[in-house]
């Protein structure tokens, strides 16, 4: 009876001292779960900035200047994630992507840290760009660009498009070389044996080669155009009273023209190209103006011709004078003289 009883509670102590393990075991595992989600953050030591309470879907960061962005991390419900940023940014957007089952979602960013380099600035290269512009094909002024070609020759463009100012020079002409600033744009030219072009610049840290070829572009070279002529000017004593002057042009264009005497006659007039044009004055304006214009200049010629004589009186008309002479054959010969200077029927 007595060992039955002891078996008893021998089973009772066992059953109780396995209840109490169980009891202790509880909260020491509760313990190390919490413990470990308290710890499961965002670095913020180091090279790491953490930002706190964003409590959003998406967070937009700028680096401090002079900072790259080279590591995100984002904590979202009890998930945190790591993302590398290649290349480096100066701002990133995070967004969350941590499912929340419950609610068919996202779970909210509640936190984010990122790793922070500092800028590596690179030294800026000069960009030079060297263009082909066109050929000649006769002697003359390109239209645009002020340079003097002959047939053949080819003309380029350099140009600083960006970077530092640079010295420069070409692999084919040895006096197209110097120093050119950002911005500045140079035209030369080649003759007609080259092909293409080259430009370098330097110094040789800084080296950038531009090329180009010849196209089949042709430069805009006007005919030479010769300087106009002044109109000429004479004028003649007619002997009646009037003068016929005569203004001449020698130029391929039509000149308008006004002239006044010295006594206040005047008037104007056109000359076609290469023709001449005639009008008359009285002959007490034996001085003459004449004014027009060549191009953009105002031209005044002025003539003189000696005074003319006044015209001889007209004398009244003499009557025919008539004489007859007996012939002796029984005929008389009939004589009419005519005094005057002109004719009479």
């Amino acid at each position: 009876m007595r060992e039955k009883r002891n078996n008893k509670m021998l089973r009772l102590g066992i059953g109780f001292s396995f209840a109490l393990l169980l009891i202790l075991a509880t909260p020491l595992i509760s313990s190390q779960d919490v413990y470990a989600e308290a710890q499961e953050t965002c670095p913020k030591s180091g090279d790491w900035v953490k930002v706190d309470g964003i409590n959003a879907q998406s967070y937009d960061y700028v680096a401090p200047e002079g900072k790259l962005v080279v590591e995100v991390c984002y904590k979202a419900g009890t998930t945190v994630k790591y993302e590398t940023i290649d290349p480096p940014q100066s701002s990133v957007k995070v967004t969350t992507d941590v499912p929340n089952p419950n609610e068919n979602a996202f779970h909210d960013i509640s936190h984010a840290s990122f790793r922070l380099a500092e800028e590596v600035k690179q030294e800026e290269q000069p960009f030079v760009r060297i263009t082909y512009i066109c050929a000649a094909d006769i002697a003359g002024i390109v239209e645009g660009y002020g340079l003097e070609v002959e047939p053949g020759d080819h003309i380029w463009r350099v140009r600083h498009e960006s970077g530092p100012a640079t010295s420069f020079s070409t692999n084919f002409l040895s006096d197209v070389q110097g120093f050119i600033n950002v911005g500045e744009t140079l035209y030369f030219v080649t003759p007609q044996s080259a092909n293409g072009v080259k430009v370098i610049t330097s110094p040789l840290a800084n080296l950038y080669e531009g090329t180009a070829s010849v196209s089949g572009a042709v430069c805009d070279v006007p005919e030479e155009k010769s300087d106009p002529e002044e109109l000429t000017l004479n004028g003649e004593c007619l002997g009646d009273g009037s003068i016929e002057w005569k203004v001449t042009n020698p130029n391929d264009f039509a000149v308008q023209f006004s002239w006044e005497t010295n006594d206040s006659q005047s008037g104007s007039s056109n000359v076609a190209a290469n023709s001449f044009v005639t009008f008359k004055t009285l002959s007490t304006g034996n001085m003459i103006s004449l004014s027009y214009s060549l191009g953009n200049e105002q031209i005044s010629t002025d003539k003189t011709i000696e005074v003319c004589d006044d015209p001889e009186e007209e004398k009244d008309p003499k009557e025919l004078e008539l004489m007859g002479e007996c012939l002796g054959d029984g005929s008389i010969e009939w004589k009419v003289t005519n005094p005057n200077d002109f004719a009479v029927q």
